[in-house]
């Protein structure tokens, strides 16, 4: 797939195959991290000398921050729309009414040290989170192509090693991804992680527009395995080294 100007139209496919078994582990890329240092999502309850109050504390990626689906939004919270934990709580409980029951995997926050160096994380992220997992789906809001973790959980998933075999790719483009043009079904490939654009390009990976129904997902998911031993990835794209600074708007001009 081209890029033809900023604007890429999104092969849909409707067929759903349910006659095979298609139950897969699949590793769970997202956005970390909330932008509101005041009002954070997280709540915890404490017995004080008032006695029981609800404090804040820190996301735990179950706000809802959206206003629907399984949480209620907290009145206070201002950047849900920035923020992917709710977005892959909401993807884990759909896979899990799913009649596959996709068993799903993320590294979530703390779970690998930041004090240590770059290769040991990456290294970390392959072969203590990704390594038995089969189709990688990246969950892409505003600003997942900024995240240099996003990127190198790409990278490692694509690679074909002697102890972890190669992970399918897709993307799923989320509701609140702001540069999807739904009456033409195009999205800007510039605001996409790069490496996931470049295996688009290439034919690799696919991507997809957010969709509720687990057996659309399911199906997606399992043409992504199928085709991981086809075809080869590119992963040539250099490696992040920072994540990309706030006021960029695109990956590439």
């Amino acid at each position: 797939m081209n890029i033809d100007g900023q604007q890429i139209k999104i092969n849909i496919s409707k067929k759903v195959v349910m006659a095979e078994s298609k139950r897969h582990k699949v590793f769970i890329s997202f956005q970390h991290g909330c932008e509101d240092t005041i009002h954070l999502c997280g709540t915890k309850t404490v017995n004080t000398y008032f006695g029981l109050q609800t404090n804040f504390n820190s996301c735990n990626g179950t706000c809802g921050r959206n206003g629907v689906g399984l949480y209620p939004l907290h009145s206070q919270c201002r950047y849900y729309h920035k923020c992917g934990h709710y977005w892959k709580e909401r993807f884990e409980y759909l896979m899990s009414t799913s009649t596959d029951k996709m068993i799903c995997k993320a590294v979530g926050d703390g779970d690998i040290r930041t004090d240590i160096a770059t290769d040991t994380i990456r290294q970390k992220i392959r072969d203590e989170f990704i390594a038995d997992a089969s189709v990688t789906v990246v969950l892409i809001g505003p600003e997942t192509w900024k995240r240099k973790h996003v990127d190198w959980e790409i990278s490692s998933s694509i690679r074909d090693t002697k102890n972890n075999a190669r992970c399918g790719l897709i993307g799923i483009l989320l509701p609140t991804y702001p540069n999807y043009d739904a009456v033409k079904n195009t999205y800007n490939g510039k605001t996409i992680p790069p490496r996931l654009q470049k295996n688009i390009d290439c034919g690799f990976a696919t991507i997809h527009v957010w969709n509720e129904n687990p057996a659309i997902v399911a199906d997606w998911i399992h043409n992504a395995f199928e085709k991981r031993d086809k075809m080869n990835p590119d992963n040539s794209y250099p490696m992040f080294a920072n994540n990309r600074p706030d006021n960029q708007n695109q990956w590439q001009s």
